[in-house]
């Protein structure tokens, strides 16, 4: 990723009464807290046993995503809790749901503290947009939440991946994160990045 586009894409925080409401605007995407109206078009990718089994994953039901967008995806927001999901727009002027991402904080003891990042696009995403969500969130958002003093105490070490889509896997690549040397052809690969603690 070149530093044109890293400075090209701003991260902003409101602290509203309710939650916690980020956004990130990169040339390409917008970058927003889950919300519970974003069901359908979680639906869109959940729901869709082709899209699923191309990350790898089972199709869910109607019911368990309603249930963990709004017991898990927006309940971290609303608890003021960084780590959470973020849904994924195009800047077009459609401004179409493409996919989303989402963080989830990890410390095991006596190991680094990790961010665990997950993506999901729709299948018409190309990797330019993959590339630009992966970049916002390692080189935008996780600084941001350290400069400005909201890691609540939970400061990440290390970002981890993991997946089958080979697509996505150049996407992690692309932006600095180094392939595990023991992934297997056939199983999902595994990623990560040391994170710069300057």
């Amino acid at each position: 990723m070149s530093a044109s586009l890293q400075s090209a894409t701003e991260v902003l925080f409101f602290d509203r009464k309710e939650d916690l409401f980020v956004s990130i605007q990169t040339p390409l995407l917008v970058l927003r807290s889950a919300q519970a109206a974003d069901f359908d078009d979680f639906k869109t990718i959940f729901c869709s046993r082709w899209i699923m089994q191309r990350h790898g994953k089972e199709k869910w039901t109607e019911t368990k995503l309603r249930e963990i967008l709004r017991r898990v995806f927006v309940e971290r927001w609303v608890n003021k809790f960084p780590y959470g999901m973020f849904s994924v727009f195009s800047t077009g002027h459609s401004g179409s749901f493409v996919g989303c991402v989402r963080l989830d904080f990890q410390q095991e003891s006596h190991k680094e503290s990790h961010i665990k990042i997950e993506c999901l696009f729709r299948d018409f995403v190309t990797k330019d947009y993959e590339c630009q969500a992966i970049t916002a969130i390692i080189k935008n958002y996780i600084p941001s939440l350290v400069t400005q003093n909201r890691c609540l105490g939970m400061r990440p070490e290390v970002v981890v991946a993991q997946t089958s889509n080979a697509h996505l896997a150049k996407a992690f690549e692309e932006v600095g994160m180094s392939k595990d040397s023991s992934s297997r052809l056939g199983t999902a690969a595994s990623f990560s990045l040391t994170i710069n603690r300057t």
